[in-house]
């Protein structure tokens, strides 16, 4: 397992538990601790969990994930942040399970963000809506369910149905967003990707899939993430992953390119906010939250931020 931290005490041990009290052999379970020089406890709270621990220094979470990579020695790999946590003592037994069955599969992810009613009201809106990020709804590329569907929304992409799993072949342009959370991928494989200097989940996911290997496993088990505390944390995390994505583009494999018509209606379908209403009503029908009513505004301010950051990029490469 790789693990990268920065300043994770808050989270540090209640994930590593997670890990511990799963019924996966551990001495099976290599947990490998990147840590970026954290200045609070997380390393040490995180020694008696018998890990291993290597500086990164890069404050770079990408590179940190790389450093993981390259000292690991498992066959499979389980990507891991802090933040999230495995529900199910099963996780990794059931993943390498279906992984042995499957062998022709390269990965496994989970498609179920756990929700719990007294988490803060952002981190509820995105394991409602199953995203980080609401563009990715409107674009058909979400990597998870909303807490209120009971089944995989590309079925074009279907190869077998399981009882909690989705055997699935994705191509190049139905490719969602995967690796991240609760990602177990075959080192084998993911090692002739461009996984260095920066493993960008996204890209070698990409990468895989043209390569041929693009047969992944979609669970159906439950990861915790938490995400965010607050509206402010919130943007801030999008600002920071769009303006990486514009820092590094040069790197970059995954597209999220569409005919210009069709990206003119998405964002229209965004901020004219009918659209994103009716979502957050047809929700909060199923499952009351009033967390699904932030819907409308993110669709209306994320489009708007993002201009402004591409818009400022762009200028900042002139000058």
């Amino acid at each position: 397992m790789i693990l990268n931290t920065y300043n994770e005490e808050k989270n540090i041990v209640r994930c590593l538990s997670c890990i511990r009290r799963q019924n996966y052999p551990q001495n099976k379970i290599e947990i490998i601790l990147v840590d970026d020089y954290s200045q609070d406890r997380t390393v040490a709270l995180s020694k008696p969990y018998d890990i291993i621990v290597v500086n990164s220094g890069y404050k770079n979470r990408e590179r940190s994930k790389s450093i993981g990579i390259r000292h690991a020695k498992g066959e499979i790999l389980l990507m891991m942040d802090a933040d999230v946590f495995l529900i199910s003592d099963n996780y990794i037994n059931r993943c390498v399970e279906l992984l042995s069955k499957y062998p022709t599969a390269v990965a496994t992810q989970s498609i179920r963000w756990y929700y719990h009613k007294n988490d803060y009201i952002v981190n509820r809106y995105c394991n409602l809506f199953g995203i980080s990020d609401p563009t990715m709804l409107f674009l058909g590329k979400r990597g998870s369910l909303m807490s209120t569907e009971t089944d995989w929304p590309y079925k074009n992409t279907i190869l077998h149905k399981g009882t909690d799993y989705y055997m699935v072949n994705f191509t190049l342009k139905d490719l969602p967003t995967v690796g991240a959370i609760g990602y177990m991928v075959r080192k084998k494989e993911l090692m002739k990707t461009t996984w260095e200097p920066y493993f960008f989940h996204l890209d070698t996911a990409y990468e895989l899939v043209e390569m041929g290997y693009n047969r992944f496993i979609m669970t159906k088990l439950e990861v915790e993430h938490l995400y965010v505390h607050s509206l402010c944390e919130y943007f801030q995390k999008q600002t920071r992953n769009l303006s990486l994505f514009l820092k590094l583009k040069k790197r970059r494999k995954y597209t999220y390119k569409m005919p210009v018509l069709q990206l003119i209606g998405v964002i229209l379908l965004m901020i004219t906010l009918v659209y994103p209403l009716y979502q957050s009503v047809k929700g909060y029908m199923k499952k009351p939250d009033l967390a699904w009513f932030l819907h409308p505004f993110f669709c209306f301010a994320l489009p708007m931020m993002y201009v402004i950051i591409i818009a400022k990029e762009k200028i900042r490469k002139k000058i």
